[in-house]
């Protein structure tokens, strides 16, 4: 069975100690779409969506106000308002290979591609090395069955350049 060709984003699985995702809070940059499991960054301190040229990544849209659906758009945001967030390098994430995967790319680091609601893992980019695939997902993820290695896998990945490294703090308390 073939990989379903399905991508809407990066989804928080858990954190590198074992333990639960930890969403936190921040203002956004400007006015912008944003959808859950959007790649994203900080411009002047403040949130923005990522792109394939950023050359390091703060984390991960996170569900708001009842939008669980990866890709779905939360809305356009104006400026100064919040997001929720999955930030930089403590966390797993899962997320669709835009091409083919294979067993031997495990501790690949490369590059996403994508825009609002559709952003993938680029595991044949390797010129800003954002992120580092872990292991794919097989069998079942996110309401999809059938996955295996191969075009379009989903993978487990952490944030190779995290925007800071330290723990991030609520921007809104």
């Amino acid at each position: 069975m073939a990989n379903p060709n399905i991508p809407n984003g990066f989804d928080a699985i858990g954190r590198l100690d074992g333990g639960a995702a930890v969403a936190i809070k921040g203002y956004l940059n400007t006015t912008q779409t944003i959808a859950c499991g959007d790649a994203l960054i900080l411009s002047s301190g403040r949130i923005s969506i990522a792109a394939s040229t950023s050359g390091s990544l703060a984390g991960v849209q996170a569900p708001m106000s009842g939008v669980t659906r990866l890709g779905s758009n939360i809305h356009t945001t104006p400026a100064a308002d919040t997001a929720t967030w999955f930030y930089d390098a403590h966390h797993y994430f899962c997320g669709q290979c835009s091409g083919t995967y294979a067993e031997t790319m495990r501790g690949l680091i490369c590059d996403i591609e994508g825009t609002t609601g559709i952003m993938e893992i680029n595991e044949n980019g390797t010129s800003k090395t954002v992120v580092c695939i872990d292991e794919p997902i097989l069998g079942c993820y996110g309401g999809r069955t059938g996955l295996e290695v191969g075009a379009n896998s989903y993978v487990k990945f952490h944030i190779n350049r995290p925007m800071f490294g330290g723990m991030a703090a609520d921007q809104t308390s």
